[in-house]
């Protein structure tokens, strides 16, 4: 299968850069002190319902639930790189680098399940050699996790793995 057909096959998804402020659609009252509300960067069809992520660098950021006349369910405090729906669920990459170095670099995968009619819930499954800095579906289904420490392969089964790029010899000219 094509990555354009894997990627037909994800639910449907809004997205755009956290430097554009979020989309004006969807927003969520931030647990940051004085903020008030905030728009989110990505927003993906999830259950019956919406799963809304934000990243507002240093000032925290969240993953939201919200479902149509309902209040919304605020699941986990987490800077939010993109989500993706996996086999087993909803999986969030995360992000946070304070300032420029590395060392304070951090970043993991939260999944978000449901059961039932319940709300969803969030838990951290993994921890990110650094910040998720991109990350997209690949062909066999896997989602690969590009961080400043390494890139990273969440597999179909929900184990993850490092990987290291081939060198093909060939050099730009």
């Amino acid at each position: 299968m094509s990555r354009e057909d894997l990627n037909k096959k994800q639910p449907p998804k809004f997205i755009v850069s956290p430097n554009v402020g979020g989309m004006g659609r969807f927003k969520y009252e931030s647990k940051f002190p004085g903020m008030g509300d905030v728009h989110p960067h990505v927003a993906i069809v999830a259950f019956d319902g919406w799963l809304l992520g934000g990243d507002q660098g240093e000032f925290g950021g969240a993953i939201v639930y919200e479902q149509h006349d309902r209040p919304q369910s605020f699941l986990a405090n987490a800077n939010v790189e993109d989500i993706f729906e996996m086999p087993f669920g909803f999986v969030a990459t995360t992000s946070y680098s304070h300032l420029v170095g590395q060392k304070d670099s951090i970043g993991s995968l939260i999944l978000i399940t449901r059961h039932g009619n319940e709300d969803p819930v969030a838990e951290k499954i993994h921890d990110l050699p650094a910040a998720a800095s991109s990350s997209w579906l690949l062909e066999n289904g896997s989602l690969l996790i590009n961080t400043a420490n390494g890139s990273v392969l969440l597999n179909l089964d929900g184990s993850l793995h490092s990987i290291q790029c081939a060198s093909t010899g060939q050099t730009d000219a």
